[in-house]
């Protein structure tokens, strides 16, 4: 008896819905994205799907993409500085995705135009298009008032 076993290795292909997802920003500044991480998180806060894109693939602020079907929160990273992000593996949790201001020396630079979104979907096999999402900036200005300073002192560091 001779037993012959064959096997074929073949790149995973995503499997679901070839999606449309237009997106918007919450300021009436000029919008535009270098770079934008797509995180499709399931129920268990796990992330089952990772996909980059550049400015080349987003056209009249819309991507296309192929996600799994079923309910998801998807999490977009836009104009995320190179090297500062820590990207999850596919399977971790969100919380493993962590932004790192760059910084040089003891001083931290700005944040830039770093916009993020966090929004619940259902992909069907019916569904071509989701609602917008909306990335929010996240840096802000602090502004800083000091009043009445006692004479006595004479340095003063914030």
């Amino acid at each position: 008896m001779q037993l012959v076993l064959l096997a074929c290795q073949k790149n995973k292909a995503i499997e679901g819905q070839g999606i449309q997802i237009p997106l918007e920003c919450n300021t009436s500044e000029e919008f535009s994205i270098n770079l934008l991480h797509l995180f499709a998180i399931d129920r268990d806060n796990r992330i089952v799907h990772h996909e980059t894109f550049t400015s080349s693939d987003i056209r009249e602020n819309t991507l296309h993409t192929i996600l799994p079907l079923g309910r998801y929160r998807l999490a977009l990273v836009a104009n995320a500085p190179k090297g500062n992000m820590v990207i999850p593996e596919i399977g971790e949790t969100l919380e493993n995705l962590f932004l790192c201001l760059p910084h040089e020396e003891n001083t931290y630079q700005e944040a830039c135009d770093i916009s993020t979104a966090l929004q619940s979907v259902s992909i069907t096999e019916n569904k071509n298009a989701l609602p917008p999402i909306r990335l929010f900036r996240r840096t802000g200005t602090l502004q800083v008032s000091l009043h009445a300073i006692p004479k006595e002192i004479s340095n003063l560091n914030l």
